[in-house]
């Protein structure tokens, strides 16, 4: 759906299956692009956050964006779910040492870049895939819609707002905010957890179910 200007914009259910298909056949774009678009609802991070992924900030399912590299100064803990961890992958071809860019195009040495390039491509292949099924054509969006429809699909999975907003590295305001230091690294496990099984969810829909998924 379209809200009243870009900053609002989410996608739709449709648009998400769309956009897979797009990806799972997008052609002139490095082999990287899919997952790192995917790995961006699935971990609600910034573009230029997942870019820069790299293995020497994983251990395990757990993804620390640097507080000097983040937009609010602190370290950010992102608990991958296995979908999202399954995206990451293992070691990309070419790499040299023990550790490297996970989104690379430079065998590791350097995160991905090309983000005009590739998003035109992309583009694209989404609109073919929107022409041959007799849909119209995709309205305006950016890779950080997906950011904000990541968020939308975690309320619409039950997950808590304090919950879903600590997902997405917002700081906590007021009072609550100052006292309230606990880590909340489970409450972020469970919540990206159930975001991973929404998504499967619309990307798999069952006839005549509506995609949902319960809280607790």
């Amino acid at each position: 759906m379209v809200g009243n200007n870009a900053r609002d914009r989410v996608l739709s259910d449709e648009e998400l299956r769309d956009l897979w298909a797009a990806l799972d056949v997008v052609e002139d774009v490095p082999a990287c692009y899919a997952p790192f678009v995917k790995s961006l609802l699935l971990t609600t991070t910034r573009r230029n956050e997942a870019a820069l992924l790299h293995s020497s900030k994983l251990d395990g399912t757990d993804w620390t964006i640097p507080a000097d590299r983040y937009k609010t100064g602190i370290d950010h803990i992102i608990r991958l779910s296995d979908a999202a961890r399954e995206l990451i992958g293992d070691k990309p071809e070419g790499a040299k040492g023990n550790s490297w860019f996970v989104f690379t195009t430079t065998h590791g040495a350097k995160g991905f870049t090309g983000f005009s390039k590739a998003k035109r491509q992309l583009d694209k292949s989404v609109a073919k895939v929107r022409a041959d099924a007799k849909r119209e054509h995709m309205p305006h969006w950016v890779l950080h819609d997906l950011r904000r429809t990541g968020r939308s699909l975690m309320s619409r999975a039950g997950v808590p707002a304090d919950h879903a907003e600590r997902c997405l590295g917002h700081v906590i305001g007021g009072v609550r905010g100052v006292y309230d230091r606990y880590a909340y690294l489970d409450e972020k496990r469970e919540a990206f957890k159930k975001l991973a099984g929404l998504v499967d969810l619309i990307l798999k829909p069952q006839p005549n179910i509506t995609p949902m998924v319960r809280s607790g």
